[in-house]
């Protein structure tokens, strides 16, 4: 009898678990970089578990919008990132990485949240430079 409940805590314990790591929205960014997380409710409030590791601040545009956060990896590591809105919290488990890994970081969309890097250049289709000019009647 001793042995069938261990075994059911044990898959209590694991089926536990693995619902809490899925919970939240997994996030890895790169030492040495500044990101912009977005999204279209206003932010209530953040939590970073370790400011360390991850430090967040307000972005201001000029319509003054709440809905942008400036994230600064500091260091690596690991930590949980936790936004509060009006409509429940989104949290993110983020890992710092080391600024030489190599990556090519495209914007991730995750929840109703747009990740991208501060100083990334947007992405230019058919984009010719010292393109002959165009009149207006096309040639």
């Amino acid at each position: 009898m001793k042995i069938n409940i261990k075994k059911i805590y044990l898959i209590l314990a694991l089926i536990l678990s693995s619902t809490f790591c899925f919970g939240a929205e997994t996030l890895t960014l790169n030492l040495g970089s500044d990101y912009l997380i977005a999204t279209d409710n206003p932010i209530k409030a953040n939590s970073v578990e370790n400011p360390s590791i991850l430090t967040i601040n307000p972005f201001f545009t000029i319509f003054n919008e709440k809905n942008i956060m400036l994230l600064h990896p500091e260091k690596l590591g690991k930590t949980l990132l936790t936004f509060f809105l009006d409509n429940g919290d989104i949290s993110f488990n983020v890992t710092v990485k080391a600024k030489n890994t190599p990556c090519v970081f495209k914007p991730i969309k995750k929840n109703g949240f747009e990740v991208t890097l501060l100083d990334q250049p947007p992405e230019l289709d058919n984009f010719e430079f010292d393109a002959p000019p165009i009149d207006m009647e096309g040639n």
